[in-house]
């Protein structure tokens, strides 16, 4: 059997083909019938790209002529293959998606040398993909802010073409351990401005901070009896305010 598919790009082609059958791109045979001139996030250009999936349904791969864009994906990324295609949210498909947008992306951004290792969190159903690279120093960026704002990017060009009814894939970049590295970074901040506070006996108020770093400090001093922290101000200004909890009720 074949199927044709038109979408923005090769990939997204790809992946809304793999989709509709329900199967893994290693079953399928994929020809690339027209590249079209959209560029990698879509946006600009008119001609759409076009491919051909040959597939067989009786479960039989078809061994010759599948496309192989990137590195073999790790075999601990998927361990149950017994779950039903309507709960696996992150299969190969998007692995290999998320890979080739990335390889795309910061290859217009002249970076070389580039290897990405992907899993997936299966407790919390991320993807997490870990870039290996000698200018992770550029690519995390200071207190990780170019790193996060790949992480945007990416994530809002992978579920750009996803149904309305389709659960949103999240999506973790991550470059030499950072983002552990920062969680212990903010406890400690946070233990500091803990100790201010008991120390002065006022609110105490943290530098500005992104949404995810705030949410780790927030969840951090949830475990911490009698203090209060609520998010104040607007981005990208947008803070922590610490309190006592028991003098907080007693003002209310």
């Amino acid at each position: 059997m074949e199927l044709i598919i038109e979408a923005d790009t090769v990939e997204s082609a790809i992946y809304e083909g793999l989709k509709k059958i329900n199967k893994n791109r290693n079953d399928v045979k994929i020809t690339v019938l027209e590249k079209g001139d959209k560029d990698f996030l879509g946006l600009t250009g008119s001609k759409k790209s076009k491919i051909k999936i040959e597939y067989n349904d009786n479960g039989i791969t078809i061994p010759s002529g599948t496309i192989n864009l990137t590195s073999d994906v790790p075999k601990k990324i998927i361990k149950n293959e017994n779950i039903s295609a309507n709960k696996k949210t992150i299969d190969e498909s998007i692995i290999r998606e998320t890979e080739n947008l990335l390889k795309e992306l910061f290859t217009t951004l002249k970076f070389e040398n580039i290897n990405f290792k992907s899993f997936v969190d299966e407790k919390n159903n991320d993807l997490i993909v870990e870039i290996i690279s000698p200018d992770n120093s550029l690519i995390i960026g200071k207190y990780g802010q170019t790193l996060q704002a790949f992480q945007l990017l990416v994530n809002t060009i992978i579920n750009k073409n996803r149904d309305k009814n389709e659960k949103k894939i999240s999506i973790i970049l991550d470059a030499e351990n950072y983002r552990e590295k920062r969680v212990k970074a903010l406890e400690e901040m946070a233990e500091r401005h803990i100790r201010k506070l008991h120390l002065s006996k006022k609110d105490v108020f943290f530098p500005p901070l992104n949404n995810i770093e705030r949410k780790i400090i927030h969840n951090y001093l949830s475990n911490k009896r009698n203090i209060k922290s609520e998010s104040i101000g607007v981005e990208p200004s947008r803070r922590i305010k610490i309190s006592f909890a028991q003098k907080h009720r007693k003002a209310m």
